[in-house]
């Protein structure tokens, strides 16, 4: 059983998508099962507003989606901090002002991706693809993009975080 944390009602995993079920504790969302066209549907749907208010009220959810396709998909703004999105394709999508902080995007497909303004500090970024991304202003950490392809990729303003121990330290290296 599931919840929906919009109507507060039990689900199954054949639930309407019309409703985002989580699973009751330990909780996680896992893109592998039947929780990814319903997390979908609920991110396209729904306003990011709503995702994030959603989000901050359920900490306790861990939320896998590798190899999920949001090619494309319109989230600027969204909170995806902590979310494993390893192997996914975000090709095209807008993650303009997008919170990725602690996010694994390791080989993950951004190819064209609007990542302007987005906090990726302490992303996970290595392999993946983020060939002719937007990086305007976002905040990455360096080591965090060994083997990341950034061809042809706008860096202009990026901000890279020196990461010292566990901790990171906002002395920010703007790239020009």
């Amino acid at each position: 059983m599931v919840v929906s944390p919009m109507l507060n009602t039990y689900h199954s995993c054949d639930t309407p998508r019309n409703s985002f079920p989580i699973p009751s504790e330990p909780s996680f969302i896992d893109g592998s099962r039947c929780h990814s066209p319903l997390f979908l549907d609920f991110l396209q749907n729904a306003t990011v507003a709503a995702w994030n208010e959603w989000l901050a009220h359920n900490t306790h959810v861990k939320i896998r989606l590798q190899g999920i396709d949001l090619a494309g998909a319109n989230l600027e703004g969204v909170n995806l901090r902590n979310v494993d999105l390893g192997f996914a394709n975000l090709r095209g999508a807008n993650l303009k002002n997008a919170v990725l902080r602690y996010a694994n995007l390791r080989h993950t497909d951004l190819c064209g991706a609007d990542l302007s303004g987005a906090d990726l500090v302490a992303a996970n970024l290595r392999d993946a693809d983020l060939s002719g991304t937007c990086l305007c202003g976002a905040e990455v950490n360096a080591e965090d993009l060994l083997g990341a392809n950034l061809s042809h990729a706008d860096t202009a303003g990026l901000r890279f975080h020196r990461k010292i121990g566990t901790q990171d330290h906002s002395a920010p290296v703007v790239a020009s």
